[in-house]
Parts: C-alpha cells; sequence; structure tokens
C-alpha cells in the first residue's frame, strides 16, 4: 500500500468569531483522508473561542495572549504532526477536495517541496468571485515577482522546507507569505503549480494591515521583489520572462504610488522602463503605455488621472494581505 501523507491543517485566528467556523468546517471537510486541524486563539476579545470550542475533540485548540500571526503560525507548527503543512487564516476558508487536489500532484512528484494553485478571491459584499491568474504557468518566480498565485491558503508545504528556512519571520509585518515564499525560492526548494484553485480568500472590509497601510506594503513588496531579482541575477537565473515580470511588477506600483510619493514612484518607473518593454496588464492598457511613451510618466499620471476622476491613493491589485 502506497504511503499516504499526514497533512496538518493550521489556523491562526485573532478575532474571527463571524468567519472561523466556515474555516474549520471547510478544514474538516477537506476529502485528504489523513489530517488533522489546529487552531491557535491569538488574543482574541471577541467570540471566536467560543466558536472554536464548539467543534470539541474534532479540532485541537491553544489559546494564549496576542502576539501576531507569524508568531501565532510558528506555535501551530511546533504543536502539529503532518509532514505536509496547510496554512489557512481563520477568515478564509478551503473547497473540499483542495488539499487531494494537489496531494495528487506530489504524488506524481515526490520530491517536490511547495505546491501552489490559482486563488479564488470572493467578495463577500457581492458574493461575487474571480480566480487568480498565473504570469508563467511553468515558472515560479514570474509567479512570484508578479505578486500572482501566491496567499497563504493557497499553498501546501512540507514541513521540512519550512524548518529548513527558520519557519515564519515574526517580525515581518507585511508580505508576510512572500516574505516566507522568498526565502524558501532562495534556498531551491522545488514548486509546482496545480490549476485546481481550492482555496477561497474573502474581501470583506478594510481590516486587515495591508488594507490599512497600502502604501507600506507596496514598499514592502518592492523590496522583496528586489531581494529576489537580485538573487536571480546574481545565480545566473534571471531569464527574459522574469526580467518582464519585474518590470510589470515595478510598472504596477509606480502607477499606484505616483500621487502619494512621486519621487519613489519615478524611481520605480525608471527601473521598469530599464530596457525591458512595459507588457500589458490592468494597469497598463494600450492608451497608458502609448502616452507613457510619447509624453513620460509624470503627464501620463495626470491625463489618466483626468480621464478617471480622483483615485484612492495607494490603490493596487495585489492580493497580499499581510
Amino acid at each position: 500500500m502506497s504511503h499516504v501523507p499526514f497533512v496538518s491543517i493550521l489556523i491562526p485566528c485573532c478575532n474571527a468569531e463571524r468567519w472561523v467556523g466556515q474555516a474549520v468546517e471547510s478544514a474538516l471537510g477537506q476529502t485528504h483522508a489523513r489530517k488533522e486541524v489546529i487552531v491557535v486563539d491569538d488574543g482574541s476579545t471577541d467570540g471566536s473561542l467560543e466558536v472554536l470550542r464548539s467543534f470539541g475533540d474534532a479540532i485541537q485548540v491553544e489559546a494564549g495572549p496576542h502576539r501576531g500571526r507569524n508568531a501565532a503560525r510558528n506555535q501551530l507548527l511546533a504543536l502539529s504532526r503532518g509532514e505536509w503543512i496547510q496554512y489557512l487564516d481563520a477568515d478564509d476558508y478551503l473547497r473540499p477536495d483542495k488539499i487531494e487536489q494537489q496531494m495528487q500532484l506530489i504524488a506524481e512528484r515526490p520530491g517536490l517541496d511547495v505546491v501552489y494553485s490559482p486563488l479564488i478571491l470572493r467578495t463577500e459584499s457581492t458574493g461575487r468571485e474571480a480566480s487568480t491568474w498565473l504570469a508563467e504557468k511553468q515558472d515560479v518566480f514570474a509567479n512570484y515577482l508578479s505578486w500572482c498565485a501566491f496567499q497563504t491558503a493557497s499553498v501546501l508545504v512540507r514541513r521540512a522546507a519550512i524548518d529548513a528556512v527558520g519557519r515564519w519571520n515574526v517580525s515581518q509585518k507585511l508580505c508576510q507569505e512572500h516574505e516566507l515564499l522568498s526565502r524558501l525560492l532562495m534556498n531551491g526548494c522545488q514548486f509546482a503549480v496545480c490549476d485546481h484553485a481550492g482555496a477561497v480568500h474573502r474581501f470583506h472590509g478594510d481590516n486587515t494591515v495591508s488594507a490599512k497601510s497600502p502604501e507600506a506594503t507596496i514598499r514592502e513588496r518592492m523590496l522583496l521583489t528586489d531581494r529576489v531579482a537580485n538573487y536571480l541575477e546574481a545565480t545566473g537565473q534571471l531569464t527574459a520572462p522574469r526580467r518582464t515580470a519585474i518590470a510589470r511588477s515595478r510598472f504596477e506600483c509606480a502607477r499606484s504610488m505616483y500621487f502619494v510619493d512621486r519621487k519613489f514612484a519615478r524611481g520605480l518607473m525608471h527601473l521598469a522602463r530599464g530596457g525591458v518593454p512595459i507588457p500589458p496588464s490592468p494597469a497598463g492598457p494600450r492608451s497608458y503605455r502609448v502616452a507613457l511613451s510619447v509624453q513620460g510618466f509624470d503627464l501620463a499620471e495626470r491625463i489618466a488621472r483626468l480621464r478617471r476622476g480622483v483615485v484612492r491613493p495607494g490603490a493596487t491589485r495585489s492580493h497580499a494581505r499581510r
């Protein structure tokens, strides 16, 4: 009989009374049979603990003072027994076959360390759902640099890989999963994409760290982009698709930051246009790219602003929350 890996589904929770019940139910309902569900309540002051305790012995619950999401994730890892780790934020949930689908790929390619999938984005106010995109189907670095696909719940990761890079960084306040993933990538971990989108990430208000600090989130995204870009250049892995992904990322963030910090935005745009044509994207339709080429960044932004009216500073199509 073939080995069926044991999976730990780990849920950090802080004041998620409204959502955490569905998160736990989606974890318990996974069609992958060998699993455990552990929740760390990180100092909730609402009714989250009561919801969690209503599941009885079906899950393991640990509660303590508020220390932050990454500290809770490390505590969860220490409590768990799984060979493979599925993290799930308390306000997100999984489709029933999420882990099973990714495990099928792992069975075919036993050397993998990380499997990731497109993410389902759900807007609670409308019920609308949409799936994230992949920049390059088989290029994990291009997908990372384009800031697509990667979110905590969309990833299934080998426990040993997390241990090897030092676990979650408790001082990291923003872009937390991307910071961990950058270390996994640069440590030579083997990634693969599974086409099945099985994790649902909710947009339900502006109560997340990145929503409260969009400018800081963009700056952190650029720091991580530079870190990975420098690694790729130093190791001779900076291919044309990866250069394009870096240019797209800087271009999008330059546009988002123009009316917030023009000096910073101009610097990003200069880097983005450094010998690489700006690729089409939702942030760069053809009309804008033509204006950019003919009239320059400042005038192109002013024209765009006149066309669309006043924009919300710091808006970005990045889906990173932390």
